[in-house]
């Protein structure tokens, strides 16, 4: 990301939605903020409109990794495991030495009950970055509930 982009994410991260969608007016087809604008409505719970501006992002640039995990979240959050898979692993393809859409597919095949992919997905996200806070703690909630499963099947 260059210095210009960097500036004008960090713009748009500091703006609230109305001044976002003000400046989307005029700025039509700026992929960081069509991004911000669908984050904004994802903290509103509006995930119809956060999902129009996503995917009118990721339509722009279909190599932002990012925008492919905050879609993954969207499919995540209505229970469309099949298809946040498909955008985490997209994510992961963009940026294999990012942990964090590891751990988004460990959320996803946890939810689908696949456990031992679930882990393998956490082990990675933290080998890649251990010192992630984030990485760390959802492997070691994973071994918990684990060993819970564990304890009552016994």
């Amino acid at each position: 990301m260059g210095c210009d982009a960097f500036d004008s994410y960090e713009y748009y991260r500091s703006l609230d939605l109305e001044s976002l969608l003000a400046i989307e007016q005029q700025q039509r087809g700026d992929v960081d903020l069509l991004v911000q604008i669908g984050l904004r409505y994802i903290k509103r719970q509006d995930l119809r409109q956060a999902s129009t501006y996503l995917h009118r992002a990721l339509r722009l640039d279909p190599s932002d990794a990012w925008t492919h995990i905050y879609i993954g979240h969207l499919w995540y959050r209505i229970g469309r495991y099949d298809q946040a898979a498909e955008s985490f692993q997209t994510a992961i393809d963009l940026m294999p030495d990012e942990a964090c859409p590891y751990w988004c597919l460990g959320d996803v095949r946890q939810a689908q009950g696949d456990w031992q992919q679930a882990e393998a997905l956490y082990r990675q996200a933290v080998s890649i970055a251990p010192e992630n806070r984030t990485a760390q703690e959802r492997l070691e909630r994973y071994l918990r509930k684990q060993q819970t499963r564990d304890d009552f099947q016994r």
